[in-house]
């Protein structure tokens, strides 16, 4: 089979799904492809890492420069393919992906769950395939082969954008060629800092006593009222292009309106129209490729790699800011109480993310604060002027941002006003959350974020 440049390769990791990917694969997938007369290898996970040295010794038996792979995992399992194969050159993979993970985000993002009638459409589009099977699938099982029946029905792959990531110190920042030094990041689904990153840091210390789900919800509690402090330097595509900014209440990119602090600029003199933004944040995730991280929480919902090529939504990086400080609620409150209200509200914005990415029509009332609000008392500041709205007159709670670069560089809390922090306690803006995968920024460092130019036809294609 090795000699067959149309062979289809099966990467399974056997402990993916509950353990149930190889006993999917064997009696469904193998059945399939041996009935289409489609040929096919199966290759096995042994370690962590062990799907990217899978995948180089794919191609040291084959000799072509396209090749197809099914990944029967989770976005993990691709991940560590992504890492074992991204640096060789002239290479196009063509991915169908086979949802065995924990939460298969870029799965979930392609095929989001849809109604029983919009099902019932999708499926339709495969009938002529399932007449040709030799048993009769469910529905269930219809859903997880989506990506593999859009393969079997000859559509083209969707360009898959790759996000690289540089963790590096001041003295390291650059080298003499002006290419970054320091530790160099991959990532296909998400990139992030603050309490994406350190609910995932904190929830693995959790493990051993909190086996389940119910360590994130620990790890999300602890670290929900926390402050992360940092400045943050948003790039455009090119000189002649701006960053964007999504406003719901016109439901269009428009050129960023929220606090922006251009006069404190971060960023390389030499980059053109760079948008500065100073923390502290309790929320920032960036993604080129989904809008959602499990089937129901869509955190990103501007995100799509379903758009048309000529849009070239695919060359973006979006990314999703919370930033405390701009909540009236918060700035107005007792400093005892700033702690569970700051919590509150993290729960309340992010809990819409469960309701199709509502998170992002949010605002916050039109009301014009002053200082002197400060004084109102607990009921009042519990008002109706502090509701947030959807699609109000305010400026939007989460702000959303479309960029091609960016910069996340950590500040000492000395170099802030300490008195906007009181009753507030200081996360880690030095983690960093790559698909899953916890960094740390070195001290004085800064994490450089940007999408990896790809050649025509190169790459990673995903069957969607």
């Amino acid at each position: 089979m090795s000699g067959n440049t149309d062979i289809l390769h099966i990467i399974v990791n056997p402990v993916a799904g509950h353990g149930k990917a190889s006993e999917f694969t064997d009696g469904t997938i193998v059945p399939i492809l041996q009935h289409l007369s489609i040929p096919y290898q199966i290759h096995t996970t042994s370690s962590p890492g062990n799907a990217g040295m899978i995948g180089r010794n794919i191609i040291s038996k084959q000799n072509t420069n396209v090749y197809k792979v099914a990944i029967v995992g989770g976005d993990g399992t691709f991940h560590e393919f992504i890492e074992g194969v991204n640096e060789l050159q002239g290479i196009r993979w063509e991915v169908i992906l086979l949802p065995f993970g924990t939460a298969n985000a870029l799965f979930s993002s392609l095929f989001p769950p849809l109604s029983s009638s919009e099902n019932s459409s999708r499926i339709s589009t495969y009938q002529s395939i399932f007449d040709k099977l030799p048993t009769k699938l469910d529905e269930e099982n219809q859903y997880q082969l989506s990506s593999l029946l859009s393969y079997l029905s000859k559509s083209s792959p969707i360009c898959l954008p790759i996000t690289q990531t540089v963790l590096s110190s001041s003295s390291a920042n650059a080298n003499n060629n002006g290419e970054d030094n320091g530790e160099n990041i991959l990532s296909h689904v998400v990139l992030s800092t603050s309490l994406h990153a350190s609910i995932l840091n904190d929830s693995e210390a959790l493990r051993s006593t909190h086996p389940g789900v119910e360590r994130f919800k620990i790890a999300a509690k602890q670290n929900s009222s926390k402050l992360f402090h940092a400045n943050v330097s948003l790039h455009p595509s090119n000189n002649d292009e701006i960053v964007e900014q999504w406003d719901p209440r016109e439901s269009k990119w428009v050129k960023p309106f929220t606090s922006i602090n251009n006069d404190n600029a971060s960023s390389p003199k030499e980059i053109k129209n760079a948008i500065n933004i100073n923390g502290p944040f309790s929320y920032f995730l960036s993604t080129s490729s989904v809008d959602r991280l499990e089937p129901s929480f869509v955190i990103s919902p501007l995100t799509s790699l379903r758009q048309k090529q000529e849009d070239n939504d695919n060359q973006h990086i979006y990314v999703t800011i919370i930033r405390p400080l701009r909540d009236p609620l918060i700035t107005s409150a007792k400093t005892e109480d700033r702690k569970e209200k700051t919590s509150n509200r993290a729960f309340e914005v992010i809990g819409n993310a469960y309701s199709n990415g509502n998170h992002v029509n949010l605002t916050y009332p039109a009301y014009k604060f002053s200082k002197n609000e400060e004084n109102k008392t607990d009921d009042e500041a519990e008002g109706e002027k502090y509701s947030l709205e959807v699609k109000g007159e305010g400026e939007p709670v989460v702000e959303v941002y479309r960029c091609s670069s960016f910069e996340w560089i950590p500040v000492d809390i000395a170099d802030n006003d300490k008195k906007e922090n009181e009753g507030l306690d200081i996360g880690n803006s030095n983690l960093v959350c790559a698909d899953g995968a916890i960094h740390s920024i070195p001290a004085d460092g800064t994490a450089r974020v940007r999408l990896e130019d790809r050649k025509e036809g190169q790459g990673f294609y995903v069957y969607a």
